[in-house]
């Protein structure tokens, strides 16, 4: 990997990081990505009319990687309706580097050297670690009240100071977590008739049924749907960027193939929204438009970075390098969202920059 190369990539991580904190800080999970949607294909629109089209053998994997990027935000947005921005948002993108090159290898034949594979591995072990981290750090405030873990209550500031996780910010809580002793918080997204089902939500501190939820699930169980909805979006994630990897390289050009690709999934979400608020759809939107928008932008403009990258360097090693979007995700979350960075984070950054020095010398 060239140095112009990692620095395209960098940027594309701070992009794609800024894009998923605006997305997030809507509740109303569809209104966001409707507009992310919206901003998106505007812009890829725009972007059409000044490139070439992409190959003809480009298409099949343009179609394939539209239905995975569908699937990608629909999972994107169940994951940030059930958890943190600051915990859901590592575990899908951490989960993300080893699949592809494990993809990669198998179905493009771009094995890594051995500086290369051992980069991946160290940025990758950084990323996760820091995800897993913070799940046992609720966990084990969850068993220290014998409660569902609620980041929003005293109890715990200790633990999100050891872990880099947000301690109380006045955010609502997310649906599956107690809300304190005023009741359950409603889900994000949940003012409106299209917005996904939360999970059932625990029992309050105060009642006698406090170990478990309503359902009898224990405190570890209640996180399960927010983890694999986690986890589920990174392997989506994996999954489209081999195929934007193979398709980018066939398509003759980067710019004509990320402009079509965002023409093409874009609209999903946006018809599926239209044809269920109806009329209500235009005045719930209009609060939330120049967010919305400008985080469509910046999707399109982090993904163009990536795809360019891809085409001049092999996939595993830009899609870990990617993924340091997790430390700038944690550094939007201080400075905007009063979330702690916290040890873990300043740890994973060292690996993470351990991981892309000896990328380097591989490349």
């Amino acid at each position: 990997m060239t140095p112009l190369v990692v620095a395209a990539v960098l940027v594309a991580a701070v992009t794609h990081a800024s894009w998923n904190a605006l997305a997030h800080h809507i509740k109303d999970q569809l209104l966001a990505f409707t507009l992310v949607g919206g901003g998106g294909a505007l812009c890829g629109l725009a972007l059409a009319c000044f490139v070439p089209l992409p190959a003809r053998e480009a298409w099949p994997a343009l179609a394939v990687s539209s239905a995975l990027h569908v699937v990608y935000q629909v999972l994107l947005m169940r994951s940030f309706g059930l958890g943190d921005f600051g915990q859901m948002y590592p575990i899908a993108r951490g989960t993300a580097p080893l699949v592809v090159t494990v993809l990669a290898a198998v179905f493009l034949q771009e094995v890594p050297d051995a500086w290369q594979l051992t980069g991946v591995a160290v940025a990758s072990a950084g990323l996760l670690g820091v995800a897993l981290w913070g799940i046992r750090g609720r966990r084990g405030a969850a068993a220290q009240r014998d409660v569902p873990a609620d980041p929003d209550v005293p109890a715990a500031s200790d633990i999100a100071a050891a872990s880099g996780e947000p301690a109380a910010s006045g955010e609502p809580a997310k649906a599956g977590e107690a809300a304190g002793p005023n009741g359950p918080a409603a889900p994000a997204g949940s003012d409106g008739p299209a917005a996904l089902p939360p999970p059932a939500s625990p029992a309050s501190p105060a009642s006698p049924a406090s170990p478990a939820s309503p359902a009898g699930r224990s405190p570890v169980a209640s996180q399960r749907p927010a983890l694999l909805a986690a986890v589920a979006t990174g392997l989506a994630i994996a999954s489209y960027t081999v195929v934007d990897g193979a398709g980018v390289r066939a398509a003759g050009s980067a710019l004509g193939y990320v402009a079509w690709l965002m023409l093409l999934q874009s609209f999903v979400i946006p018809a599926y929204a239209v044809a269920t608020r109806r009329g209500a759809l235009l005045a719930q939107l209009r609060p939330l438009w120049i967010r919305g928008l400008t985080a469509g932008a910046l999707s399109l403009a982090a993904y163009g970075l990536v795809l360019w990258a891809q085409t001049r360097a092999p996939l595993a090693p830009v899609a870990a390098l990617r993924e340091s979007s997790i430390i700038a995700g944690a550094a939007i979350g201080a400075l905007f969202f009063k979330e702690r960075f916290g040890t873990p984070r300043v740890a994973a950054s060292a690996l993470m920059v351990g991981g892309i020095a000896l990328m380097l010398h591989g490349g």
